[in-house]
């Protein structure tokens, strides 16, 4: 059945009723026009979401446990009100939604121009409509019904080039807090709001953000994504734009099967400013089956165009059968990332020593941080790491593009084929990541098979380190004994465009093959040969670097 929506007669209350009795085979239609949600109308269910904060979300279209279903629109476009999650689908299979363009009627962060710099503090003019005020020595904003402080939690602090619209060139992101004293320092910031609606922000070093960048405060937690999708099959998002998002674009946790074709975070400068998102375009967690990205665009996010992975979980108890394990950071809270039947790797503690594998035979989220599993075949020791074989998935980025965001274009951590290709990247850092890490994130998944060919590296790494290629998994190594946990990486035929920055940065990696590419200086756009060009390895095995002579 087709149930059909216009703008002109819209009920939230009638389309949350349909979402509610929707059966398979049915298809929502909202033709075209613009469909105001607020967030006191939405649903209300709270949801952990790896790589974001846990909270009570409220929702846009919830689908739980449906089968069979199309959301579309013919040019349809959703503003939301408040802190909304426009999608969240749970343990659904085969849904498409496709036909629309999302933005919010007020972003969650703020913009200003700087008109004055100094090496104690900068002041701003901030973008017009934007409501700000004192409260208790605090900056506030408001955005619709909701106060935002500026106060102890961390609030992200970046400055973009306002004619380029990228990271300006050599400014580090800085992780602040305020204060409502007189102390401040490097992340320790003090406001101070002036009669004429300009903002003085008192700090360390503030020289850098110099007179007519753009800085852009954000101190919206991830609570709301575009797209959340948890244990579902077949999900398929096609001509979506984003043009703003709070958090990230999609989020997809232990999903089997992910398409995305044609979703693009666009810039919508003219109402909100120079940022799209507050976090990640795209995200994948311990995913299943085919991830395919296809001729998306993502632009001006505050966090990496796309990163699959799993995650490394921290035994802490071992009796007979029976293990604990740990979630290590808090955004990976609540998040049982082992299923019944699935394969584990067993790692000797940060070193990633292989100690042997085992079967789940049961698995259950005992604590939001703790995960209790019995298991049939090597048992592992207190204080080793364990990973999930089974939830990974084959990965593919094909004619898609990623710029001026912060700070990446891709980050690769799967063990199953992946291919980035036929893509545009313009970073300001590196472009394409080898980033599975034992350390802080606990993020999984040594690559095995990876290979990047026929892309183009743009004007990479203004910001900071990094490279046009990083392979870079963070884990204990013995270089006397040495576990490569990344292998197989081959990057041929690309087009790099820089001024002798590195190209590939490689540790702890092995058989990494790097041919046929063409060097071309940003500048000149002369070739550049021998020296010209920039490799670096360590702690590596088998890396094969040809480069063309003049």
């Amino acid at each position: 059945m087709k149930k059909l929506f216009s703008p002109e007669n819209f009920s939230y209350a009638e389309l949350k009723e349909t979402l509610r009795n929707v059966k398979s085979g049915d298809e929502i239609f909202l033709s075209a026009g613009e469909y105001h949600i607020h967030e006191k109308e939405t649903e209300q269910v709270f949801y952990y979401q790896s790589n974001c904060d846990a909270g009570v979300k409220n929702i846009a279209f919830y689908l739980k446990n449906k089968r069979n279903v199309k959301i579309t629109g013919d040019n349809a476009h959703l503003v939301f009100h408040g802190r909304v999650s426009p999608f969240i689908f749970d343990g659904c299979k085969n849904i498409t939604l496709s036909g629309f363009t999302l933005d919010y009627a007020k972003a969650f962060y703020m913009q200003g121009e700087v008109v004055v710099s100094t090496d104690e503090y900068v002041e701003l003019k901030v973008k017009e409509g934007t409501s700000l005020a004192m409260q208790n020595g605090y900056l506030t904003q408001q955005v619709e019904e909701i106060t935002q402080t500026y106060h102890d939690f961390p609030s992200m602090w970046q400055a973009f080039d306002k004619e380029k619209k990228r990271v300006l060139f050599g400014s580090q992101c800085r992780i602040v807090r305020f204060t409502d004293g007189e102390e401040t320092k490097s992340d320790l910031f003090r406001a101070e709001l002036l009669d004429s609606g300009n903002v003085r922000f008192y700090g360390k070093e503030m020289a850098e953000f110099t007179v007519g960048c753009i800085v852009v405060l954000n101190g919206e937690s991830r609570q709301a994504n575009t797209l959340f999708a948890f244990n579902c099959k077949n999900l398929t998002v096609e001509d979506v734009i984003a043009y703003y998002t709070p958090s990230m674009g999609i989020n997809c946790q232990t999903c089997h099967n992910v398409t995305l074709r044609r979703f693009h975070i666009l810039l919508g400068e003219e109402r909100h400013g120079i940022v799209t998102a507050g976090a990640d375009a795209t995200h994948f967690i311990n995913c299943t089956g085919k991830v395919r990205l296809k001729e998306c665009i993502f632009e001006n996010m505050l966090d990496d165009g796309a990163n699959i992975h799993g995650i490394f979980t921290k035994v802490t108890n071992v009796e007979k059968n029976k293990v604990k394990v740990i979630l290590s950071h808090n955004q990976q809270y609540g998040a049982n990332v082992y299923f019944k039947g699935d394969t584990l790797a067993i790692y000797h503690g940060g070193g990633l020593v292989p100690r042997g594998k085992a079967k789940v035979l049961s698995s259950e989220l005992t604590k939001e941080n703790e995960i209790t599993l019995t298991l049939k075949g090597t048992l592992p020791k207190e204080g080793d790491l364990i990973e999930n074989f089974t939830r990974q998935a084959k990965f593919t980025f094909d004619d898609c593009s990623v710029t001026n965001n912060r700070p990446r274009g891709v980050l690769v951590a799967t063990r199953k084929k992946a291919v980035v290709k036929n893509s545009w990247f313009s970073n300001s850092s590196s472009c394409i990541e080898v980033s599975a890490e034992s350390k802080y994130w606990f993020e999984s998944g040594g690559v095995k098979n990876l290979l990047i060919k026929n892309n183009v590296f743009n004007d990479f790494c203004h910001q900071y380190g990094g490279a046009a290629v990083g392979i870079v998994p963070v884990y204990d190594f013995n270089a006397k004994e040495p576990e490569y946990y990344c292998q197989n990486i081959r990057i041929k035929n690309n087009v790099i465009i820089t001024d002798s920055k590195w190209i590939v940065y490689a540790l702890r990696s092995k058989n990494i093959i790097v041919k046929n590419n063409a060097y071309i200086h940003k500048e000149t756009g002369k070739s550049l040969y021998g020296e010209g060009v920039c490799f670096y390895q360590e702690n590596c095995k088998d890396m094969k670097v040809t480069i063309p002579v003049e």
